[in-house]
């Protein structure tokens, strides 16, 4: 069908939004055929899903503390 040649990739520069699921694999589509390509993330940012800010996960979220708190000190 058609030769392949292995050890060869491509790297890609893509502006994505974050909110979204990330997308491990891409279904590449051609005249009469296609594929399926897996897709491997570099250089990746640490990404709130709390806050929608870049530079933190949400285990270490400030704003995530501070609501806890106040939910705490309201029970009291």
């Amino acid at each position: 069908m058609f030769n392949r040649s292995f050890g060869q990739y491509v790297r890609v520069l893509v502006d994505m939004n974050l909110l979204h699921t990330l997308s491990y694999r891409v279904l590449v589509e051609r005249k009469f055929f296609f594929f399926y390509l897996d897709l491997k993330y570099e250089n990746l940012r640490e990404f709130c899903t709390h806050c929608n800010m870049v530079g933190h996960y949400l285990e270490i979220c400030k704003r995530v503390q501070v609501a806890e708190e106040e939910v705490a000190n309201k029970e009291l």
